[in-house]
Formats: C-alpha cells, structure tokens, sequence
C-alpha cells in the first residue's frame, strides 16, 4: 500500500509520502513548511517531531494506537 500522509503542528504543516509492506514502513519525500513560531520552544519541539519521522522503519497499530519505531525496534513515535 502506497499513499500520502499529512499533519500540522502549532507553526508547520507536514506530509509525506509513504508505503507499508509486512509492518515496515517507509517514507519518502519527506516536506514541511517553514514558518517562524514566536515560541523557539515550539520550534525546538517540532524539529524533533520531524526529526523522529526520518527514523521510522516499523510500525504496529493495535487497539491502544499506533506505535513508529526504528529499525531496532526502538520506539521513535506513538499516538493514541
């Protein structure tokens, strides 16, 4: 399965496009806006956001939510 996905955060609007195949994930064309936030913590928060997504490898949904890891299995991202 191929397909598009997009988000927004408190400044910046993100997508990608991605694949899954067996659990694995993979992301490409990655792309986000670069608008200036007032608040450098938010801006310190959403460069780790982005950050975590150039990591994923894995991904597992079950009914608690959906868990991104890396190759390792180490957990990168999870939303409830």
């Amino acid at each position: 399965m191929s397909t598009r996905w997009a988000d927004a955060r408190d400044a910046n609007e993100y997508g990608a496009s991605y694949a899954l195949s067996a659990g694995r994930l993979s992301l490409s064309g990655l792309n986000y806006t670069q608008m200036r936030c007032f608040a450098p913590p938010v801006m310190i928060q959403e460069a780790r956001y982005l950050e975590a997504f150039t990591r994923v490898t894995i991904c597992r949904l079950d009914p608690s939510g959906l868990t991104l890891s890396d190759a390792t299995g180490a957990y990168a991202l999870r939303f409830a």
